[in-house]
């Protein structure tokens, strides 16, 4: 059984405190859920813009950090055809 029956038996008048409380905390709860939802939406649209921020780098940075990597492979391998070809003199 609820409070406000018995309370209304005893106190008729307490209906001026239970309609503002019901109002008050439904309006209070309607309003956290909102603020969750409008949370939720937000960082969603955070994560995409950050996702889409990286999809959307210039080509031509894209294109100078290749072409800084083929020239660092590049090199390393003429080392390593270097040290090769000293190995093989050496074992001859």
């Amino acid at each position: 059984m609820g409070i406000v029956r018995p309370v209304m038996q005893v106190y008729p008048a307490a209906w001026e405190f239970f309609v503002p409380f019901v109002v008050i905390t439904t309006f209070t709860m309607l309003n956290l859920f909102i603020a969750f939802l409008v949370s939720a939406t937000q960082s969603q649209q955070q994560s995409e813009k950050e996702n889409e921020e990286i999809v959307a780098r210039p080509f031509s940075l894209q294109h100078e950090d290749l072409v800084e990597q083929i020239s660092f492979l590049r090199r390393e391998l003429a080392e390593l055809r270097t040290a090769l070809e000293s190995r093989r003199e050496g074992d001859k």
